[in-house]
């Protein structure tokens, strides 16, 4: 949590920000141009695998059920932020972002669960 929480913490505050890039476009074309591409270091998504790597697997347990699902939801978010950049309407953009949002908020359960008191603090969710 102390190597990857705060860039974490940042790519999550990063992916509830784009409503407002949304809401301020002048048009859905300018969204490619106002939004980097999701593989971009700026949306975290490598570091909250690699957070999700080191605390849901282990030596012992390897691959687990929980692991796969939390990067199932990273793979989410990345397409719905490229399906923000090419949407054709605000409404289609905000689809794709209220999903990406609960694939976020997802992701966090999953984490949060792993998270103890000795831990760190847990990660906030995201406001639907």
């Amino acid at each position: 949590l102390k190597k990857y929480g705060f860039r974490v913490q940042t790519a999550i505050k990063l992916i509830d920000g784009l409503a407002e890039v949304i809401k301020t476009s002048p048009s859905p074309e300018q969204y490619a141009v106002q939004l980097k591409d999701p593989l971009e270091p700026e949306y975290g998504l490598r570091p909250m695998g690699l957070l999700a790597n080191g605390m849901l697997s282990s030596e012992n347990t390897g691959l687990t059920n929980e692991l796969l699902l939390a990067r199932w939801y990273i793979n989410e978010i990345s397409l719905q932020v490229s399906d923000i950049r090419v949407a054709k309407s605000e409404t289609d953009a905000l689809s794709s972002y209220l999903a990406a949002k609960k694939a976020v908020n997802s992701y966090l359960s999953i984490l949060n669960r792993q998270i103890t008191g000795k831990v760190g603090n847990q990660f906030t969710y995201l406001s639907i």
